[in-house]
């Protein structure tokens, strides 16, 4: 007996025109076999004639009925996509489903790809922009006391840090200073209390060493040079905190010396800062200590050895006509001590002879 064939309608197959499962669709009719959706589509119903694009932020493999959510750090951007793309480091997915991944702020970061979250940069570290994976240390003698800080500040004054990466900045102990990256200790001749931003040079006469809080007086025969306390040098003794040249009559023949020894008799030292004393010349002398100059022998005297502290008369029958003589001249006549010069003969034959004077006539 003859009839009309069954027409399978889209979206079923088969002799039986059995609906086509979900994840499967038929677009025509008299299907014989349903079709898979692909991956990044899905028919969530059975007898479905289409797949359905995946929306952004979801996806699907083969066969799917339905699309998954994007986990928490992975995305996808555009519609019909098959996988989750992971956020890049320095970028972030907090929420399933998303399709777009955020660039962590100033002072966070993420070190590796599929971060659901930004983590704060740690004290002692600090990240000027955003998008960053990781966050730098803040560099010596300067610090970050809080989290997700996004600069480094300078230690106050008087202070600095421990190295870098530091959160704190320590006050410098006594006997240093801030410097640019650390306490520095201060240098001889100088010194400092805690707390301090500069060290302070030792007063005249007083000295230090490395590191030192205070100044102490130099020893006996020693005054600062440049912050050193130094042998005060021959011709000079320690005056007060300084060293100054021996007065004229009196010299330092050795280093170190607190007081000038004065010159003794027969002797002198002419200037200042004299290291030893002269002896006076033949034909003069010194007849005090501490002498700047040696004194002439006055006419009619001498001084035959050098530093002599007096000079002596002429013997009779002798002379020293100028002053400064070292020896007395013979005379051929007699003659008192002390002369300055030789009596004539004739003079003296004629006190010595038997002339006389009866006022008319000179008889002898």
């Amino acid at each position: 007996m003859g009839g009309t064939a069954c027409v399978c309608a889209p979206g079923f197959f088969g002799p039986a025109c059995a609906a086509c499962p979900a994840g499967t669709y038929a677009s025509g009719s008299n299907a014989t076999v349903c079709t898979s959706c692909t991956a990044g589509t899905y028919a969530e119903l059975a007898g479905s004639t289409a797949c359905t694009l995946c929306n952004k932020g979801t996806y699907s493999a083969r066969n799917a009925s339905a699309c998954a959510l994007c986990a928490v750090g992975t995305i996808a951007a555009s519609s019909g996509l098959s996988v989750c793309t992971s956020c890049s480091a320095g970028s972030y997915a907090e929420s399933p489903a998303s399709s777009l991944c955020l660039s962590c702020t100033a002072g966070t970061f993420a070190s590796s790809a599929g971060s659901g979250t930004c983590a704060a940069c740690a004290k002692g570290t600090y990240m000027a922009s955003g998008g960053s994976r990781l966050c730098l240390s803040c560099t010596a003698g300067t610090y970050a006391e809080l989290v997700a800080s996004t600069e480094c500040m300078t230690c106050p004054p008087g202070s600095s840090t421990v190295g870098a990466g530091s959160g704190t900045c320590v006050v410098c102990a006594a006997g240093k200073f801030s410097g640019a990256t650390s306490c520095v200790s201060c240098a001889g001749g100088t010194y400092s209390g805690s707390n301090a931003s500069a060290c302070v040079s030792c007063d005249a006469g007083t000295t230090s060493g490395s590191g030192a809080s205070t100044c102490w007086a130099c020893a006996p025969g020693k005054a600062t040079v440049m912050g050193v306390c130094t042998a005060c040098a021959v011709g000079k003794y320690q005056n007060g905190t300084a060293c100054s040249a021996c007065d004229a009559g009196t010299y330092a023949n050795a280093t170190g010396l607190t007081v000038c020894s004065t010159c003794a008799v027969g002797n002198f030292a002419p200037v200042k800062g004299s290291t030893v004393c002269g002896a006076c010349a033949r034909g003069s002398f010194a007849a005090r200590q501490a002498s700047t100059a040696c004194d002439a022998c006055a006419a009619g005297s001498f001084a035959v050895a050098q530093a002599s502290t007096a000079c002596t008369q002429c013997a009779a029958g002798t002379y020293a006509a100028g002053t400064g003589t070292s020896s007395c001249l013979n005379c051929t006549t007699a003659n008192a001590t002390g002369a300055t010069a030789c009596i004539l003969k004739v003079f003296l034959l004629c006190l010595l002879s038997d002339l006389f004077y009866d006022g008319h006539t000179v008889y002898k």
